[in-house]
């Protein structure tokens, strides 16, 4: 899993970041603005993480 986030005021960090530490995952969190945030997207998909394809 990957957490992806867009914040301004650092809200939906935040939350994405607590949301990680409940769902139990030890998973990046990356701001949508990041470019590394869709090679690490990728990679998920790739090892069958995340069921949404990305073409």
């Amino acid at each position: 899993m990957v957490g992806i986030y867009f914040s301004g005021t650092g809200n939906s960090k935040h939350c994405i970041h607590r949301f990680l530490e409940e769902y139990g995952k030890n998973s990046p969190a990356f701001s949508i603005e990041q470019t590394e945030a869709v090679t690490h997207i990728i990679a998920a998909c790739e090892a069958g993480q995340n069921t949404t394809r990305i073409s």
